[in-house]
């Protein structure tokens, strides 16, 4: 009904004015056909950017570069003078940081506790050479030798290796420590062998002045006997032919060119030889 009613009036409007639809005013044509609006298309809804993580320049490291091990505050291979509470001071030849073997040196009587100079580059790529005093003075140049008190020698050694190790800042394996004494230390290691087997199952008698005893080296995983070529060495072959009857495995060999009390010329060379064998035996 809408459009007829606007049709009727806008031909009486034509009629009234004199003239025919088609020449009505824009006006008359607006009421005629309002017109026609087109709605605007809809504006798409702002999105906020997703964050990008930046990325990591190129050959960046994740982790810090490692740091290198702090190097030691020692000199392996070199004797220093190590204090011991209640106890004469060490003479203390330090091994690679790596070699957490211990080996204890008893010197002979009224001998030098650093005579194993003349091999301790050797013994620093297996271990930390160990040199305890002798317990009794020899009343002349600050010498000493050995009491007979194995039990107290026992405890001396203990509390070397622990000052020892406290030094290094590991603590030494216990079931790898090497046993070495020369002339009268090197009877009282076979003593210190008997009263302690597990303990010290590696031994080195050097210029032994009575011959190696079966009985005290008894369980011994090795035993290596050196003697002087210039000394008399008799009485340590017996000890061998025993050791060898008990079922003990031994070594025995010669310091070229030396006499008692020495390690001789090629003291590095027969003391690598006798480290290589003993550590070889199971």
């Amino acid at each position: 009904m809408q459009p007829v009613l606007r049709r009727l009036a806008g031909v009486t409007l034509g009629a009234a004015l004199g003239c025919t639809p088609a020449e009505l005013p824009p006006l008359a044509l607006a009421a005629r056909a309002p017109p026609r609006t087109t709605p605007s298309p809809p504006q798409p809804t702002p999105v906020a950017p997703t964050p990008v993580a930046s990325a990591a320049p190129p050959n960046a490291p994740s982790d810090p570069p490692p740091q290198p091990a702090p190097a030691p505050s020692y000199e392996p291979g070199v004797f220093v003078s190590v204090q011991v509470a209640g106890d004469a001071e060490l003479a203390v030849a330090h091994g690679h940081p790596s070699a957490r073997r211990a080996i204890v040196y008893l010197h002979g009587a009224c001998g030098d506790p650093r005579a194993p100079r003349a091999w301790s580059s050797v013994a620093a790529e297996l271990g930390t050479l160990i040199a305890l005093q002798g317990d009794r003075s020899c009343g002349k140049n600050g010498r000493h030798y050995w009491g007979p008190d194995t039990r107290r020698l026992e405890a001396r050694v203990r509390a070397a290796l622990a000052r020892a190790g406290e030094i290094r800042g590991d603590a030494f394996d216990a079931s790898d420590v090497v046993l070495m004494g020369y002339s009268q230390g090197a009877t009282r290691a076979q003593e210190l062998h008997a009263a302690q087997r597990e303990r010290y199952p590696r031994v080195i008698l050097a210029g032994i002045p009575v011959a190696p005893s079966a009985r005290h080296l008894a369980g011994a995983h090795a035993v290596a006997i050196l003697g002087g070529q210039l000394e008399l060495t008799t009485h340590m072959r017996t000890g061998l032919w025993a050791l060898e009857a008990h079922h003990i495995p031994v070594r025995f060999d010669l310091f070229p060119s030396a006499a008692h009390g020495e390690f001789g010329p090629e003291a590095e060379r027969v003391m690598r030889e006798a480290f290589a064998w003993l550590l070889a035996q199971p």
